[in-house]
């Protein structure tokens, strides 16, 4: 909450700015009730929204307690938002209001008012959002300069486009889509899977590799379910279930975390030139610490993300993660030079140039992604970065679950040493 005209400007303008960060409000539709402790010159951030260049629809819901409220609408311009970030902790009730969009108009007498005018008791109204030269960024807040905020309000913020696009943010749409394809692909994967697994298990040849591969694959199939589920009901009311949404994020950032384990340790020959690792206590504490570290980064991070903020790679977390994935690539590619190397000249070499360049490509690629999406559109960044990784994970998985698995993997992968007596097993080495 916020108040023009207060004796302290600076505690008002921090309240502001955490009002701005630790908002838990869903961006696409604006809901809940405010009932601010301050008395008149009173003003409260609600969240953001992105509209396409050609324009949208701002549908409104309310009840009222006191007089004088006023809904208002700023965009991402320097003049506009900018000026208020500012001049906040000296900018005047009313003069804020005049920096808003909208203009409304009384239809008993025809004067005008800025901001959209909310009445005492239960009203709606719908304004339309008229084409621009590209899409921008809508902020809205709800004022008061006679008394304080006490209102009950529904906000919808839509853009043209129907059931895939209409409710989601520019920054958001396509999104829905890729998990749309991946939830069904990964269902038929996780299916087939699970069958051939079982046919390992009983004729225990149930190489632990595969289980690990099965862990990363099923902790995936888990976070792309909730992220489906959340997607399209948000698609159709606005809202979803934001704490599916949540776990489905962390489910996806473990499957990461346990791709880069297994890409590192299958880098370090294991069960392709050894059948044990022997791994000292310096490394397997330190690769422990720095997984554990970075999980925990990133649900602390998911926890305080502020309903301004759509995904992980728009926040400092994000973009530390994948600064850590290009350090985990570099010894990646160490160890696979160290094991390239030993296995030159025989059957194994290929396998390992076809992992080596699988593991490069699922390491590197999102990171150089990265950077070229600093070229396009700020609007469109994150959800780039979001769909580049949700499928660059999937073609990993493909790739990882292709070469491992008994078909093709039998004349490569070693499942214990010197295993004459045991008969032939699907991963006897050839």
């Amino acid at each position: 909450m916020m108040a023009s005209n207060h004796p302290s400007r600076t505690v008002c303008f921090a309240a502001f700015l955490l009002c701005i960060l630790v908002s838990s409000t869903e961006a696409m539709r604006l809901s809940g009730t405010i009932q601010s402790e301050m008395g008149s010159n009173s003003d409260v951030y609600l969240g953001s929204f992105v509209f396409e260049s050609q324009g949208g629809v701002v549908r409104t819901k309310t009840t009222s307690h006191v007089a004088g409220q006023r809904i208002l609408f700023f965009d991402e311009t320097e003049v506009n938002w900018g000026e208020i970030l500012a001049t906040y902790d000296t900018l005047a009730c009313q003069d804020l209001r005049k920096i808003s969009l909208v203009i409304t108009e009384n239809a008993d007498d025809g004067a005008e008012a800025e901001g959209l005018l909310v009445p005492e008791g239960t009203d709606a109204a719908s304004i339309t959002v008229a084409p621009t030269d590209r899409p921008r960024k809508w902020y809205v807040m709800i004022s008061n300069c006679q008394d304080k905020v006490d209102i009950d309000f529904d906000i919808w913020l839509e853009n043209p486009g129907g059931f895939w696009n209409a409710q989601f943010s520019v920054d958001e749409q396509g999104i829905l889509q890729v998990y749309t394809f991946l939830t069904l692909v990964y269902t038929a994967v996780a299916v087939v899977t699970a069958k051939e697994v079982y046919r390992l298990k009983r004729s225990s040849n149930l190489h632990s590799m595969v289980w690990s591969f099965c862990g990363v694959l099923g902790l995936q199939v888990i976070g792309v379910w909730f992220i489906f589920i959340h997607g399209s009901h948000y698609a159709a009311d606005g809202y979803g279930y934001p704490f599916l949404q949540a776990i489905g994020e962390v489910f996806e950032w473990l499957s990461n975390i346990g791709m880069a384990v297994m890409l590192v340790l299958l880098a370090k020959g294991w069960a392709i030139t050894t059948a044990q690792l022997q791994l000292n206590k310096q490394w397997t504490s330190g690769a422990g610490c720095l997984a554990f570290g970075m999980i925990s980064l990133l649900i602390l991070e998911r926890a305080m993300r502020d309903a301004d903020t759509r995904t992980v790679y728009a926040t400092g977390a994000g973009l530390f993660s994948i600064l850590v994935r290009v350090g985990v690539g570099a010894y990646f590619v160490k160890c696979f030079k160290e094991v390239l190397y030993d296995s030159r000249g025989t059957a194994k070499e290929t396998f390992i140039k076809i992992f080596g360049a699988a593991g490069c490509l699922w390491f590197f690629s999102l990171p150089i992604i990265a950077l070229f999406t600093l070229l396009g559109p700020p609007h469109t960044q994150a959800r780039t970065l979001v769909c580049a990784g949700a499928i660059l994970h999937a073609l990993a998985l493909a790739g990882i679950g292709y070469l491992i698995w008994p078909r093709t993997g039998a004349q490569f992968i070693r499942v214990v040493e010197d295993d004459d007596e045991g008969g032939a097993t699907p991963y006897d080495e050839i």
